[in-house]
C-alpha cells in the first residue's frame, strides 16, 4: 500500500497511518516492540512514495503489525 500521511495524535499511544489505497484509518501501536522502526519505515515511504507491503494484526482490521 500507499502511505498517504503519517500523524502522530495527540495521545502517544499510537500513530494514525493513512493509505491512498483506502479510505480507512489505521493504526501502529506505540506498545508494539518495533513501533519505532516500523514508524520510520512508514515514514521513508511516505517521503519517497515507495509502497510497502503491510501486516495488520486481523485480516479486516484497523491495527499494523509490521510493514516490509
Amino acid at each position: 500500500m500507499t502511505v498517504a500521511h503519517v500523524r502522530e495524535g495527540m495521545r502517544a499511544d499510537f500513530a494514525e497511518v493513512l493509505f491512498l489505497e483506502s479510505a480507512r484509518i489505521y493504526r501502529l501501536l506505540a506498545s508494539n516492540d518495533r513501533f519505532e522502526q516500523i514508524l520510520a519505515r512508514l515514514r521513508d515511504a511516505e517521503a519517497s512514495g515507495q509502497p510497502v507491503s503491510v501486516l495488520l494484526a486481523t485480516a479486516n482490521g484497523e491495527i499494523i503489525e509490521d510493514v516490509e
